[in-house]
């Protein structure tokens, strides 16, 4: 959102990932000789940014666009482009508290004022600075509930850059085997290591026995599933020969602890599964396995 430090952190994530772009639409806009009278030059911006992103991720490139982004339409277009590309598109809003963004917004203005350079944000009144600010963030808050946005930390711009970077290594089409941890907000995928082995054993009640078996004293399981810090299930899946798959489907599954069955965290972390193994596997279904009698 406004003042959330996007173009430092776009910055900073350029530093750390080779091959990285950034497509700035107000930098681009203010190329423009007469932005300052020409609304029409805002459109022209973004059809610039659609332009310059197609030739960056058709040269192999990740890009990056440090926008707040009120537009549905446009928010479909960038989508259209990453699919095209077959990109990954990850979608990240900076989380930073309104009076911060606020005084990050007034610094950035009276920074660009000495220097006597123009910027698009100049067009919101100093007095409705707050206001925007928070608008915007409701907005972004009502569209975290129906769409994956991945939150990051705003108070500490380098912190946020290497959760950027975990998060592009995460749907990184190149490995699956990489280590990795992504969160929706709510509930966090990640790579499970020694130390889950205790938590993930206490998951397993008479439920997880009758449907999943005894299991493996040594569980190993694609992803573990973490709320608010501690490890609540998993997530996983296999590719290995079925009768009932085909060479391009895979067999996923999970388990929850019984005290957070229902809250719909498994539909949460399966997507977030779904969609990495989309983008960086080669099978193109996923199923489950149902046993007939799992029916109440």
């Amino acid at each position: 959102m406004p003042g959330s430090g996007k173009s430092r952190l776009a910055a900073e994530v350029v530093m750390l990932r080779a091959r990285a772009r950034v497509v700035d639409i107000d930098d681009l806009r203010v190329r423009f000789d007469d932005w300052q009278t020409q609304r029409a030059t805002m459109a022209a911006a973004r059809e610039r940014a659609c332009d310059l992103i197609a030739e960056h991720l058709a040269a192999g490139d990740d890009v990056i666009v440090p926008q707040f982004v009120s537009r549905p339409e446009f928010v479909a277009r960038l989508r259209s482009i990453a699919a095209t590309h077959r990109a990954s598109w990850i979608e990240v809003v900076v989380d930073v508290e309104t009076v911060i963004a606020v005084g990050r917004f007034r610094s950035r203005r009276a920074m660009l004022r000495l220097r006597g350079e123009g910027h698009p944000e100049s067009e919101i009144p100093d007095d409705e600075i707050a206001t925007v600010i928070e608008r915007a963030g409701v907005a972004l808050a009502q569209r975290a509930k129906r769409e994956p946005i991945t939150p990051v930390n705003g108070s500490d711009v380098q912190c946020s850059g290497r959760q950027i970077i975990d998060i592009l290594n995460f749907y990184d089409r190149r490995s699956l085997e990489s280590p990795f941890a992504v969160t929706d907000g709510v509930v966090t995928i990640r790579s499970p290591i020694a130390a889950d082995r205790a938590a993930l054993l206490a998951l397993r009640d008479d439920d997880f026995r009758r449907w999943l078996g005894p299991g493996s004293d040594s569980p190993a399981p694609t992803s573990c599933v973490e709320r608010e810090g501690s490890v609540v299930g998993w997530v996983d899946f296999d590719d290995e020969a079925r009768p009932h798959l085909t060479d391009s489907q895979i067999n996923i599954g999970y388990a929850l602890a019984p005290e957070v069955r229902g809250m719909g965290y498994v539909t949460r972390a399966l997507q977030l599964l779904v969609h990495r193994l989309a983008l960086v596997g080669e099978s193109r279904q996923a199923t489950l396995l149902i046993d007939t009698a799992n029916h109440d």
